[in-house]
């Protein structure tokens, strides 16, 4: 078999992987990469050639920008700005927040800026009294438009900015995206304003539940929520007790009593020590005061057959000796690694040292027992622990969305704030300047926010998504594949044959469909890498600008809005908004192809047609 029928076919069963999702994306990648080594497509040192690029090493790193962005309180920040910013009216709610949140997607992913964004719609909805559904698709679609106002916005744009830099030709530059990026959030925005806002579903179901009760603002009103006011409280253990010197997993108090023993601390008068997280292997002690979660006939059922003694009204989230802790509200998300698993298998107390209190199932709510209950795509799990955990479990994109931290979670640091931005005002200075090649300047940036203490080095690697990072780097060889084999160049005769004779405007039109279809179903970034060389053999074949070319390509990879599957940003609001697959395609589909308009428009105006 010809190496050109080998690619096609590696690459047809690479797509066909993606679509089905029976395998994890990174995995899939990994799986084409040694199919394209064993068949001799590539070579080994073209294959792991992805891992060492320059377009790899600077979105790792990015995503750490955006860790420090979201750890310092910056974005916070600028969502506590955003509020105060907005009236009541729905259309000005629309406009600032869209404007807000595709600012800040510009110098971060798309999914942290959701991310925070979200719990500050939620709020902004509720004090409008509109419905969520009002607000959070165009919050997300947002979200992927400020993608493309910057070189750095998304991967795509790195991508198709490389692809150029290989071929021996000058990339694009930091701000190259900005006018057709900015017409394009225009448009979007008028959009909204004029037809989409019509588009959009009223209220449903979810949406009016969630504003028949007041959308939490504190520690108290979440509890309230999970009607757990009184279902936390602090106990004192008797002297002599049988409990001491056994762990909680050879106790078994859950089973036995229904209750948890969250935390631990010693009462040493006014000074009390930092309060200890509880797990299996946590011994009880004398002179300990623990936290219990539990309903009112268990907690009774304890007092009795143990002999504890409650100690006196406080609230228990109170900062004790030093020590913080805290609640949140977790979103499951669709491609987390805990659905169809319970919270035993995945050892989540273990992993991330919190304790989940109660899960929301649609209208049920499920406080015990948890450990063994399978967990679904929509779960909203209650969250308990101190700060930099919750915080640290929010970095987890892949597996959750904070939907409601609650205000005692934003200790914003005024100065830890003004070094980020510092930062931030250094990075485009650099990329501005061209003091340093883009990598440099970058990955200077990155070290400098972890050097002055902006996240700390454990919390820069958190930041990473590693599931991304990985997919690109095996990814990026499948580009040298196409080459080797002359499947790039046999692509590009087919559609020149086919698109040559009619015009720019068709092959360009053509190309925006092509990759927003792909879209849809598969990785955005994988898309790009797949259809760049294509594209810029097939503008080298035709004479046409290769600039022109990727730009479209690079937009439309960044226009996926008919489907909540297109991208994890549609994923996370699909279950806050309510919103069903019909409205993704009702209120994404006009937007795409007012998306591929602009281009039609604006792109060659800036580079050329030839």
């Amino acid at each position: 078999m010809s190496p050109l029928l080998i690619t096609l076919l590696i690459l047809l069963t690479t797509i066909v992987l993606f679509v089905s999702d029976l395998l994890r994306l990174d995995l899939v990648a990994v799986l084409m990469l040694s199919a394209l080594m064993m068949t001799g497509v590539v070579s080994p040192e073209q294959a792991l050639a992805g891992f060492s690029d320059p377009v790899v090493v600077m979105i790792a790193s990015l995503f750490v920008v955006g860790g420090a962005i979201l750890q310092t309180g910056t974005a916070q920040w600028l969502g506590s700005g955003v509020s105060k910013l907005t009236g009541n009216s729905e259309i000005r709610l629309l406009i600032v927040l869209m404007l807000a949140v595709a600012l800040l997607s510009g110098f971060m992913s798309s999914t942290g800026t959701t991310a925070v964004f979200l719990p500050i719609a939620l709020s902004l909805a509720q004090q409008a009294k509109l419905s969520p559904s009002r607000l959070l698709m165009p919050m997300a679609f947002a979200s992927l438009l400020g993608g493309m106002l910057t070189l750095i916005g998304t991967p795509p744009n790195l991508v198709v900015s490389n692809t150029l830099k290989e071929a021996g030709l000058s990339g694009f530059g930091f701000f190259d995206f900005t006018l057709p990026g900015l017409c394009a959030l225009i448009a979007s925005i008028l959009y909204f304003g004029v037809l989409g806002r019509k588009l959009l579903p009223q209220a449903t179901k979810s949406s009016k539940d969630s504003q028949q009760e007041p959308k939490p603002e504190n520690i108290e009103s979440l509890l309230r929520q999970y009607e757990m006011s009184n279902q936390l409280r602090w106990a004192a253990l008797p002297p002599g007790s049988s409990l001491f010197g056994k762990s909680l997993a050879e106790l078994q108090l859950g089973s036995e009593y229904g209750i948890q023993i969250l935390s631990a601390r010693r009462d040493s008068g006014f000074n009390s020590e930092e309060i200890a997280l509880c797990s299996g292997k946590t011994l009880l002690e004398p002179n300990q005061e623990v936290l219990i979660s539990g309903d009112a006939e268990a907690l009774k059922k304890l007092e009795k057959a143990l002999g504890i003694t409650w100690l006196r009204s406080e609230k228990p989230m109170l900062k004790m000796g030093g020590h913080s802790l805290g609640l949140a509200e977790m979103l499951l998300m669709p491609r987390s690694r805990l659905v169809g698993k319970t919270l035993a298998e995945f050892q989540f107390r273990e992993r991330y040292r919190l304790h989940v209190l109660a899960i929301q199932r649609g209208n049920q709510l499920i406080k015990a027992p948890l450990a063994q209950l399978r967990l679904r795509f929509g779960d909203f799990l209650l969250v308990q622990g101190d700060w930099s955990g919750i915080h640290r479990l929010g970095l987890e994109k892949r597996d959750f969305a904070v939907l409601n931290l609650p205000e005692e979670a934003h200790a914003a640091n005024p100065f830890k704030i003004g070094l980020t931005l510092f930062w931030l005002v250094t990075l485009l200075v650099l990329m501005l300047t061209g003091i340093f090649p883009l990598v440099t300047a970058i990955l200077i940036t990155a070290s400098g926010m972890v050097l002055t203490r902006c996240l700390s080095m454990e919390e820069a690697y958190q930041s990473i998504s590693w599931e991304s990072v990985l997919l690109i780097a095996a990814m990026l060889p499948m580009s040298t594949a196409l080459n080797n084999s002359g499947s790039t160049e046999a692509l590009s005769h087919w559609l020149s044959q086919v698109l040559g004779g009619l015009g720019p405007y068709w092959v360009m039109g053509s190309l925006f469909l092509i990759t927003s279809f792909c879209s849809l179903f598969i990785s955005n970034t994988a898309t790009t890498v797949l259809i760049a060389p294509v594209a810029l053999q097939l503008a080298l074949t035709l004479h046409y600008s290769p600039k022109t070319l990727l730009m479209v390509v690079a937009l439309a990879a960044s226009s996926a809005f008919a489907t909540p599957v297109a991208s994890p940003v549609n994923t996370m609001v699909l279950v806050p908004g309510g919103y069903t697959f019909k409205d993704y395609l009702k209120v994404g589909l006009p937007l795409q192809v007012l998306i591929l308009l602009i281009c039609l428009g604006v792109v060659p105006m800036i580079f050329g047609l030839k």
